[in-house]
């Protein structure tokens, strides 16, 4: 699985969010936010960053979209 950086700061930027805002509200670091939207892979212990199911969910719960819609899946970008 594998975060689409630029449609994750698409839908961030539509609510009207920073990346500090986001990664508070999904209780990441914001250097995270940042690698993820950049679409940046450094490894971790869980994995590339942005591909850790606990982190992609973090962040779909937190911009109140689907975990599909943060994936590279084709899936258009809803927003309010």
């Amino acid at each position: 699985m594998k975060v689409n950086g630029s449609k994750l700061k698409q839908i961030r930027e539509s609510k009207g969010l920073t990346q500090q805002a986001l990664a508070d509200a999904a209780e990441l670091h914001v250097m995270t936010v940042s690698a993820i939207e950049r679409e940046a892979e450094r490894p971790t212990r869980s994995g590339p960053r942005g591909r850790h199911i606990n982190t992609i969910a973090a962040l779909a719960r937190a911009l109140d979209v689907t975990v599909d819609e943060l994936l590279d899946k084709g899936v258009p970008a809803t927003t309010p």
